[in-house]
């Protein structure tokens, strides 16, 4: 399937920006977009920005990323404009996304313009390997790592349509300059070399254009200006790097070249916006003049409390801590399903279990082996706990970091209160105090449940098992050397088995209360671990 793209072109800084669609579900990623900056006054815009706004608006997109080819030197970046914006037309916020070596250039050219580490660590959402993959709405997109212009320079293949920001240009301009701290003329020709290897028909679109007055072509502006042309043009008329050019050749015409040009007119200014991942400074700075900031243009954050503030109310994302906290989650859920079943002989936890219970207890199969007040109590409380936070998650976000932190913080506090009543009640396993523990277990273990589906892990639930069992062993991939979902099954199985197994055996010897304080404690680790942790998407987008 093909994307939509709109080209939009930005003529004071020569910026081609691009928003390219799924046309079936309407799933969109923005490309190098614009803030408008007039150096000599100081004063900032939001034009440039506002029409891709318009054009999103107009034709029912739903941004889900903005993505940067890499930390520009000519034009300041609009992204975090953009993802201000964005929310209040759309119940998504995008992802502000570049390429993993953004690091490198944050430490070499952070120092240069004195930038505070803190306002660069963490600076994007999300960063690219290279060779990752991430999905538009039902296309995939692919990221190749294309150094030369800058190390942390990316490009995305979208359909077949390569976006390659400045690691190549239109024909009859030919290349990018890599003079920048990082650059290299020998990697640029070798990143040209990957675009010029995809197949003839593939688009490529360059990230700047500088038109001769003498060029008008199909695809053009009324400037001249042309988005893209293809690998098989490119490869025959591309004036550097046509197919034939030696390395050799190509390095000593580039370094020369490079000689003799000025730096970007935004240069600095740019490097204080793009390395802080498309926040301005808070103030202005040498050689940086700001006189007015418009309505949701983002100064960068520079008190701890702010920071402290911007991190709590991101959206936490999986990679493979979140995977492993999850895990440890499902830990804790064995070992109280292991200690309730003997304590109350209903689950607190596993709900198909005592969905099976209540329908032969109450059909009078069971005779005194259940209790059914214990059965019906956390069954409720279950299906209460799973309601009242997936509810509260659709208001106030359901990955937001604060919420859950405060949601494991609560359901932990629970198994610690059930824990606390096994110790006073001696595990009599019935009674008001059996169905305050009972109702306080299956609470937190549904609120779990609802609490991390939102990370979008489905191998990893917390509690069910039923369906990894099925899922697992009828993969088709069950048996490939690399397979993700599968492996991710099978850790929640073990996770699974491993907890039951410690709140089997853990029972006799230390008692039901200090046995639910073990699972206590290891959803407590998890609470921290969210609270501190990163939590920056590492899977597959």
């Amino acid at each position: 399937m093909e994307p939509i793209v709109h080209t939009i072109w930005e003529p004071i800084t020569g910026t081609w920006q691009y928003i390219v669609s799924d046309p079936s579900t309407k799933q969109t990623a923005m490309i190098d977009t614009v803030l408008d900056y007039n150096k000599d006054t100081g004063l900032i815009s939001t034009d440039s920005a506002d029409k891709l706004l318009d054009i999103v608006e107009d034709n029912g997109y739903i941004v889900t990323y903005i993505l940067e080819s890499h930390a520009h030197a000519d034009h300041l970046s609009a992204s975090r404009y953009l993802q201000w914006m964005l929310p209040q037309r759309q119940n998504e916020r995008p992802l502000v996304c570049i390429g993993e070596h953004i690091n490198q250039v944050q430490a070499t050219l952070g120092q240069i313009y004195d930038i505070p580490e803190s306002e660069l660590c963490d600076a994007f959402d999300y960063t690219f390997s290279d060779g990752e993959t991430f999905r538009l709405g039902n296309i995939e997109a692919q990221v190749l790592h294309l150094p030369g212009h800058t190390p942390d320079h990316v490009g995305y293949i979208i359909g077949s349509n390569a976006f390659t920001g400045d690691s190549i240009f239109n024909p009859d301009l030919g290349s990018a300059r890599c003079d920048f701290p990082g650059g290299s003329a020998t990697a640029l020709y070798k990143s040209a070399g990957k675009l010029l290897s995809l197949p003839g028909h593939y688009r490529l679109y360059t990230g700047h254009d500088y038109p001769p007055k003498e060029r008008r072509g199909e695809h053009s502006e009324p400037s001249g200006a042309i988005p893209y042309t293809t690998v098989e043009r490119q490869s025959k008329e591309n004036k550097h790097m046509k197919l034939g050019t030696r390395e050799d050749e190509f390095v000593k015409m580039r370094n020369e070249r490079d000689s003799t040009l000025s730096e970007p007119k935004l240069l600095r200014q740019s490097m204080h916006v793009n390395l802080r991942g498309g926040r301005l400074p808070a103030c202005s700075t040498e050689g940086f003049k700001i006189e007015q900031i418009p309505a949701g243009v983002i100064p960068d954050p520079t008190s701890r409390i702010q920071k402290t503030k911007r991190h709590i109310c991101r959206d936490v994302q999986v990679n493979w801590l979140v995977e492993c906290q999850l895990l440890l989650l499902t830990w804790s859920t064995g070992i109280q399903d292991a200690i309730s079943f003997p304590d109350f002989h209903c689950f607190t936890s596993n709900q198909t279990g005592n969905s099976v219970i209540l329908a032969v207890g109450l059909a009078g199969l069971g005779g005194e082996l259940f209790n059914m007040a214990n059965v019906g109590v956390s069954l409720a409380l279950f299906v209460a706990g799973a309601t009242l936070t997936g509810q509260i998650a659709n208001v106030v976000g359901p990955c937001k970091r604060w919420w859950l932190v405060l949601a494991n913080l609560l359901q932990t506090l629970m198994v610690f209160a059930a824990a606390a009543i096994q110790a006073v009640d001696h595990a009599q396993g019935f009674g008001p105090p059996a169905l305050g523990a009972i109702a306080l277990l299956a609470f937190s273990s549904g609120s779990q449940v609802a609490a991390m589906r939102p990370l979008r892990v489905p191998e990893i639930t917390t509690a069910m098992a039923t369906a990894a069992w099925v899922d697992l062993v009828i993969d088709p991939w069950l048996l490939a050397v690399r397979n993700r979902a599968r492996d991710r099954r099978a850790m929640f199985l073990a996770s699974l088995i491993i907890g039951s197994f410690v709140g089997a055996y853990a029972h006799p010897p230390i008692g039901s209360s200090n046995t639910l304080i073990l699972s206590a404690v290891g959803k407590l680790a998890v609470t921290v671990a969210l609270l501190f942790g990163e939590g920056e998407l590492k899977e597959q987008l």
